[in-house]
């Protein structure tokens, strides 16, 4: 079990290596009040969402990239228990991305239709 324990901590640290050289995006911090925003913060906002969508997808591409391979480097079987492991992290790390994607899309599309409706 402790060499198991072991093999795993040290996969976690190899995708957390590799991961480094996908640069992770940096989130947009301060959306402006709909209600409130000027046409141009409202545009501004909007290039800074989609430069942080496309960043977002290049980082998913990289670590996409890079758990192919590890994958292709392992001699392990597809099934052992620390390959698993490894495709978990990678899932884990992918599938927060998407979540963080879609989240700082839908408070932008909140904020446009509240614009929206103060800027008939």
């Amino acid at each position: 079990m402790l060499k198991m324990s072991i093999f795993v901590t040290l996969i976690a640290l190899s995708l957390n290596a590799h991961a480094e050289r996908c640069a992770y995006p940096k989130g947009i911090q301060n959306m402006p009040n709909g209600k409130k925003a000027t046409r141009e913060q409202i545009l501004e906002t909007k290039k800074k969402v989609d430069t942080y969508i496309s960043d977002a997808q290049a980082y998913l591409e990289c670590i996409q990239k890079r758990e192919d391979e590890m994958q292709a480097k392992s001699e392990l079987a597809p099934d052992d228990p620390i390959n698993m492991e490894r495709k978990a992290l990678w899932s884990k790390r992918h599938n927060a991305m998407v979540e963080e994607m879609e989240s700082t899309a839908d408070r932008f599309n909140v904020e446009l239709r509240e614009f929206k409706k103060a800027n008939p």
